[in-house]
């Protein structure tokens, strides 16, 4: 059952997230804006409101914005990720691709490389020490397509483009919850 907030509640713990977050972000205007006026309580409430939102795994940066730490990524995930890295060829800078998706876990749930056509030239290059894909594949977190495609849009794909509906439900074997998937392939 999810927590109940209570923002008349004088314990930080009993406020809403976005509560906190202002209240820290007033407290930091007033003691490092341009016209500092604060006490020793300001300090230690700022302090207070932070822990808590780190508790709630809110991250602060300078002048007090705020940011969900990305999850945590699994083992498979991660195998995946060292292949992508692994996978560098023409157009297709795999460091960079593993790199910024490790560094945006957010926008995503989970990706992997494959070829497009399900053939078996990457069985075939195992043995030569290559990992023969063409196709990534990352299941979109939702609300962030947007940022996930803008994101991809960096890294010289041939195509980019979303599986429709019918596609993704058929390839996930899902008929549940709508989910959205990115396909970028290189030449």
């Amino acid at each position: 059952m999810p927590k109940k907030y209570n923002n008349k509640s004088h314990k930080f713990a009993d406020w809403t997230t976005a509560k906190l977050k202002k209240y820290a972000i007033d407290l930091d205007d007033s003691i490092h804006g341009e016209f500092p006026c604060f006490s020793t309580h300001d300090m230690r409430s700022l302090n207070r409101a932070l822990i808590e939102l780190a508790k709630r795994n809110i991250k602060t940066f300078n002048k007090l914005t705020f940011k969900t730490m990305p999850k945590k990524i699994n083992k498979i995930q991660e195998l995946n990720l060292e292949l992508i890295a692994a996978a560098t060829f023409n157009n297709f800078d795999g460091d960079k691709v593993a790199e910024d998706l490790l560094n945006n876990k957010d926008l995503w749930k989970s990706c992997i490389m494959t070829r497009e056509n399900n053939s078996l030239i990457t069985l075939r290059d195992l043995e030569d020490n290559e990992w023969n894909t063409d196709t990534l594949f990352i299941l979109a977190e939702p609300g962030e397509e947007n940022n996930l495609k803008f994101l991809a849009d960096n890294w010289q794909a041939d195509e980019i483009s979303w599986l429709n509906q019918e596609q993704t439900n058929f390839r996930l074997g899902q008929y549940g919850p709508i989910c959205k998937v990115l396909k970028i392939w290189w030449d």
